[in-house]
């Protein structure tokens, strides 16, 4: 055999893998829509309440412990990841050196859903509800935006002050 009768072999050998390689890939294989939700939560001002209003010294207890480790934090937007096993929170927020604190109960049912190969599972999350435990100390009222908490960079509820 001469060398340049092997040559074209070669060359559809490799023509033929990188047509298999190619075309092997699914669509699924490149995950854009996998992000679970975390509960958006933003602080207005209950006198202007399109205006954020941020709040100083904040600190975010869930059982006693500082949630997310959100402790004596001025935040005017808080993005709380939520779990799949867990379906009722009640989160202490305590304002400052004044130690302001204020309990909301926060209800959601979570939603596991397989979005693809490459993606997996989402966790989102529905019928969000909020009620105040006690009288409100810092805290004016409370809003729900949206029931159904997706993996968006919109406010899902509304913290007035």
């Amino acid at each position: 055999m001469n060398r340049t009768h092997l040559m074209p072999n070669t060359r559809h050998f490799l023509f033929a893998l990188l047509t298999i390689v190619l075309f092997s890939c699914e669509k699924d294989d490149i995950c854009v829509d996998g992000d679970s939700a975390v509960l958006v939560i933003e602080f207005r001002d209950a006198s202007d309440k399109e205006s954020l209003k941020p709040v100083s010294g904040l600190s975010l207890l869930l059982n006693n412990n500082a949630y997310q480790g959100i402790e004596n934090q001025s935040v005017s937007k808080l993005e709380l990841a939520l779990s799949a096993t867990q379906n009722n929170y009640v989160f202490h927020f305590v304002v400052g050196e004044s130690a302001l604190s204020d309990q909301l109960e926060i209800n959601v049912t979570p939603i596991i859903t397989y979005v693809s190969r490459a993606c997996g599972y989402v966790l989102e999350f529905e019928g969000l509800s909020v009620k105040p435990l006690d009288s409100l100390d810092w805290i004016s009222s409370v809003e729900v935006l949206i029931e159904t908490v997706t993996a968006t960079n919109e406010p899902h509820l509304v913290i007035y002050h």
